[in-house]
């Protein structure tokens, strides 16, 4: 592992250089002028049917079915395809993270509604250990910053023989990073992905080299801009296929991407950019197809408004939670909504085994002597004692050390 490689990892929170040998995004079949002169009420139409297309052609009756439920909108949109094809009693549904949060209640209180067999793994209650986060580090190709992936262990035990079906890679196509503002050479796209993307680490700098080095990681074949633009391309080809996949498509397990289908991705990249803003037709489309899983509110939409909700309840909604966060920040047990998984910050402070772990590991970094560059005891202890909050840091650098770990443990077997 060179040090662009190791430089990469704590920049971006993966391994650049990373070869996915399974998965890809074709972008040869995007046309810009295929539904020139189609309304938005067809377009709606359209893409109303390759969305379930694309779910229905992964679909096999004799298979369990198992979906990780969160409060978004693309792992409930793989559950609404899902209950077209079979009954909600047939589908296995987990959420796991923190309860109080709105990816925790959300994903629950879909699956209470429309009564799927469902599990909660809290977060708050699992006890990370090295080994699972060794094998874990295996399970994702030692490829991305752990601990906030699935709990291994729980899901080989409760899912081993289930296809578990994931919303993954729908963002990008249907617009979530797409901006009218996007850069026009690909230099210019590479820094705005290197620094303004999916770069994980922003509390403070871990890398020792200018980014414009890390450009030298970000090889691909670009196709024309006025095709997709160029920072959609580095997010499909980089941040969808060597972060979001290795993640959350853990090896070991039957998984299954609907959203990574041809022709669905042909069609979102496709239409009128107009209609990707804020994944404005996507949106549509779900409502269309899947009014009634629909009708509940998101994580996604304005903290947890509906996706038909008017600008006025957008409004009303925003500021109550606003306001609620205000005063009840303060409290000692109080759950911010938008927490993903669980407080970090806090955990690393505070239980004992998170704090052991990350402890541990960033201080058996220090000894490789591979990251000298990095004060790892100033922001340790600047953690810790609330001087700032280096949680984003401290999982990278522990992170790290663990894939190095799991390697080397691979390589004595």
């Amino acid at each position: 592992m060179n040090s662009l490689q190791i430089n990469s990892f704590l920049k971006m929170g993966y391994f650049l250089d990373y070869k996915n040998k399974t998965l890809d995004f074709d972008l040869h079949n995007v046309d810009k002028k295929r539904y020139n002169g189609i309304d938005e009420t067809e377009l709606i139409e359209i893409g109303t049917k390759i969305t379930q297309q694309a779910i229905e052609e992964h679909f096999e009756k004799n298979t369990d079915i198992c979906v990780p439920l969160s409060g978004g909108l693309d792992s409930r949109a793989i559950l609404a395809g899902l209950l077209k094809c079979t009954q909600a009693k047939k589908i296995h549904t987990f959420t796991f993270g923190t309860p109080g949060t709105l990816d925790y209640e959300i994903g629950c209180n879909i699956a209470k509604v429309f009564g799927t067999k469902h599990e909660v793994l809290p977060m708050t209650q699992h006890k990370y250990n090295m080994q699972e986060l060794i094998d874990t580090s295996n399970c994702t190709d030692n490829q991305t910053v752990l601990f906030s992936t699935f709990p291994l262990y729980k899901l080989k035990e409760l899912y081993s023989n289930h296809k578990i079906w994931s919303g993954a890679f729908a963002g990008t196509p249907s617009g979530n990073v797409y901006t009218q503002n996007s850069s026009n050479s690909i230099k210019g796209a590479k820094t705005n992905f290197i620094n303004h993307g999916y770069s994980l680490v922003k509390s403070i700098k871990l890398t020792n080299c200018n980014d414009i080095e890390l450009h030298k990681l970000l090889d691909l074949d670009f196709i024309d801009k006025e095709i997709v633009t160029y920072e959609e391309q580095l997010h499909l080809k980089f941040a969808q296929l060597k972060w979001i996949a290795p993640h959350l498509l853990i090896k070991g397990f039957n998984n299954c991407a609907p959203f990574i289908n041809k022709d669905w991705v042909a069609f979102m990249l496709s239409i009128d950019n107009k209609y990707r803003i804020d994944q404005y037709l996507y949106k549509k489309i779900l409502l269309k197809a899947y009014p009634k899983e629909f009708a509940f509110k998101t994580k996604s939409h304005y903290y947890g408004c509906r996706l038909n909700a008017g600008k006025i309840n957008i409004f009303l909604h925003r500021s109550f939670n606003k306001a609620k966060e205000t005063l009840m920040q303060e409290r000692k047990n109080y759950v911010k909504p938008s927490t993903n998984y669980i407080n970090f910050s806090d955990g690393i402070r505070n239980r004992k085994d998170l704090n052991k772990i990350i402890y541990d590991n960033v201080h058996d970094l220090i000894g490789r002597k591979i990251v000298e560059w990095i004060k790892i005891d100033k922001i340790w202890n600047d953690h810790i004692n609330c001087v700032g909050d280096f949680t984003d840091a401290l999982l990278a650098l522990a992170s790290l050390e663990i894939h190095l770990k799991a390697i080397e443990q691979k390589t004595k077997v």
